[in-house]
């Protein structure tokens, strides 16, 4: 079972971060084609260099995070 991001460790993320990496989820970060898998509501990255990447992902095997990083449908990054 995975854990949520907690209000602790997003309040040091974002003060890590540059200001707009870090967001809410939106309508479209929460539903897939198919509606197969609605998402849950949390906290969106928006990195924009390595360094960023790895100030975001540091601290997920210790706390037991899973990272969805740009997944797509089956299919959809070919235009279908």
């Amino acid at each position: 079972m995975l854990n949520p991001a907690d209000s602790d460790f997003l309040s040091r993320l974002a003060a890590e971060l540059p200001d707009c990496r870090l967001t809410s989820a939106e309508a479209r970060h929460l539903t897939e084609p198919r509606g197969r898998y609605p998402g849950q509501p949390g906290p969106v990255a928006l990195p924009r260099s390595t360094e960023e990447v790895a100030t975001i992902i540091a601290p997920a095997p210790r706390r037991g995070w899973g990272w969805c990083h740009g997944a797509a449908a089956q299919g959809s990054w070919q235009g279908r």
